[in-house]
């Protein structure tokens, strides 16, 4: 199957999405096609007419929504725009429709909504809507059917190193570095311990708990240092003029040990400068030490 994927984030800050290029490569694994249209002023205007040629073009079986909750209205335009003319599911996902799913399945442009981690309920979909299989009982997804919304919980959290290296090349990523002057996104684990009032991290903890009837544990992870070395090995052999490495994952020192064996790798095998995000109470000298070295 075919699925085109629109991801945006226009007036916004040129982004790579780390959960598209996931979810994109978790589809090509399984043989599926995919194509992305990354809205933005220095990649895909947001054209309505040029975006619905592009998918009438393409004959995608499914039309794939990543975003948050300030993009979202981009989302609804487009949907809205698009749904007279494509008689075929569409599916939003991330952090919006995670936190605010009455509010995204309401929207009657939208089909579906995943909440929480989608790897493998997207794969889990596309088989079954090629095959003509039901989808209403779909872990991770909630799907609306003659009036009535299946709500199904997720299933618990995705082990990071089962996941094949994310798919760059649906982002045109050698423009992507170009525009952002070099700097390559990353994520080397997800999660986040802490309870900051502004963020999403408790609040999606609470649906994995609510959901399966108890506290899973394993939110907070990270893929082996070898692998993610690995898929940095790769990114710099198969794109130019790259400069840095960001990381966006949450707290990055959380475990020495982990750091202590990423950072001795990376010195090694990488010597490119990197930068990270992490909260003061993870961030002890020797954590500084290490990452100084």
């Amino acid at each position: 199957m075919r699925v085109l994927f629109i991801y945006s984030s226009w007036n916004a800050p040129l982004a790579y999405s780390e959960g598209v290029g996931l979810l994109s490569a978790r589809l090509k694994r399984a043989g599926h096609e995919t194509k992305l249209l990354y809205i933005h002023e220095g990649m895909y205007p947001l054209h309505l007419e040029g975006i619905k040629r592009e998918a009438e073009e393409y004959r995608p079986g499914l039309i794939a929504f990543s975003t948050g909750t300030n993009q979202y209205p981009i989302v609804t335009q487009i949907s809205r725009f698009l749904r007279p003319h494509l008689s075929i599911p569409f599916i939003v996902g991330g952090v919006h429709s995670t936190l605010c799913p009455e509010e995204v399945i309401k929207e009657t442009s939208i089909d579906i909504l995943c909440l929480g981690e989608g790897e493998e309920a997207i794969v889990e979909l596309t088989e079954r809507l090629e095959s003509g299989e039901d989808i209403t009982r779909i872990r991770n997804l909630w799907v609306k059917r003659d009036g009535q919304v299946f709500k199904n919980p997720p299933r618990p959290y995705q082990n990071l190193d089962h996941n094949p290296f994310a798919d760059r090349k649906v982002f045109a990523f050698q423009k992507l570095i170009d525009l952002k002057n070099g700097w390559v996104d990353m994520m080397a684990g997800r999660g986040c311990p802490y309870l900051c009032t502004f963020c999403f991290n408790e609040s999606y903890r609470k649906i994995y708990r609510s959901s399966l009837g108890a506290d899973t544990g394993g939110y907070i992870r990270f893929g082996k240092p070898s692998l993610v070395i690995q898929e940095m090995k790769e990114i710099l052999a198969s794109y130019q003029c790259i400069k840095t490495f960001s990381f966006n994952d949450d707290t990055f020192t959380m475990s020495k040990r982990w750091l202590t064996e990423f950072c001795s790798l990376y010195k090694e095998e990488i010597k490119v400068p990197f930068v990270i995000n992490s909260h003061l109470n993870n961030v002890e000298e020797d954590a500084l030490d290490v990452l100084k070295d």
